[in-house]
């Protein structure tokens, strides 16, 4: 549990720094992608001697296959969205929409596996989600614009390819799966948008290259998660995650922080314990 919390504080700090990117900087969106997937694969390569393995019978099988291919269109989907959406949105306005996908990830891990199935530790986490989304809507939050929409789009995938995550687990180790997630990704970006050359500040490489380096951590954590914790209770820890995104927002960009994000820490945290107390 304690990886999941460290990697929810990542999480926190790799948005404010992607925001810090995309918005202040201005950086092209298509040569972050392309740039952060390389950086993402770098990090992750470094772990392998480790953290490394995969069961290769089952994972070159026809159904390994398939669901390596279906984990690959289904992350290049919502990463080819959700990164144009934080450049346009506010980290408030993003985040608010990104806090519906523990609602979507938490239901279809529950429909489709049966160890997912633990009722307090779901019930848990649709009252933690619920919690968060009521805490932080405004109600110009009731309307939605077109980066809206496709990031609500960018979620539904997101929570699509969480629930394949969970089956190639069973084949590869998670730093493995991640490796060659972000290496099939960086080639296939390269591929799509093939820029003739990359102008990327020097103002943002370390931004990126520590969003990288925490973004690598977090993932590698998460996929852990999966694993030994199960989809629905690392979704509920993860929720940390759009909190410690507000008060480091506060700090750092300098956006208002309403005294309900506290008493949404505090739900949070209490359906942590009690989930942890149910398992």
């Amino acid at each position: 549990m304690l990886g999941q919390i460290i990697a929810a504080i990542l999480g926190a700090s790799s948005t404010i720094l992607d925001k810090v990117v995309l918005s202040r900087h201005k950086v092209d969106v298509k040569q972050f992608i392309i740039v952060m997937f390389f950086i993402l694969w770098l990090v992750t390569a470094l772990t392998m001697p480790w953290l490394g393995g995969v069961d290769l019978v089952r994972a070159i099988a026809p159904l390994g296959v398939l669901y390596f291919l279906l984990l690959i269109f289904f992350a290049f989907v919502w990463n080819s969205i959700y990164y144009r959406v934080q450049k346009h949105e506010t980290v408030q306005e993003f985040e608010i929409i990104v806090m519906m996908l523990p609602l979507f990830t938490a239901t279809l891990a529950a429909a489709i596996f049966p160890d997912e199935r633990n009722w307090h530790v779901f019930g848990a986490t649709i009252i933690a989600a619920l919690a968060l989304i009521i805490s932080h809507l405004r109600r110009d939050h009731l309307t939605f614009n077109k980066y809206s929409w496709q990031l609500i789009v960018a979620i539904f995938f997101i929570a699509l390819e969480e629930q394949v995550r969970k089956v190639l687990l069973d084949w590869f180790e998670p730093a493995s799966l991640y490796f060659f997630r972000t290496g099939v990704l960086a080639i296939l970006f390269i591929l799509a948008w093939h820029p003739a050359k990359l102008s990327i500040p020097k103002k943002s490489w370390p931004h990126m290259i520590f969003s990288g380096i925490s973004g690598a951590i977090m993932m590698i954590l998460i996929f852990y998660g999966y694993r030994s914790l199960g989809i629905v209770l690392t979704t509920l820890i993860l929720m940390l995650g759009p909190v410690l995104t507000y008060f480091l927002d506060f700090f750092i960009l300098k956006e208002k922080l309403q005294p309900r994000i506290i008493i949404a820490a505090v739900v949070i945290l209490g359906c942590i314990l009690y989930a942890g107390l149910m398992t």
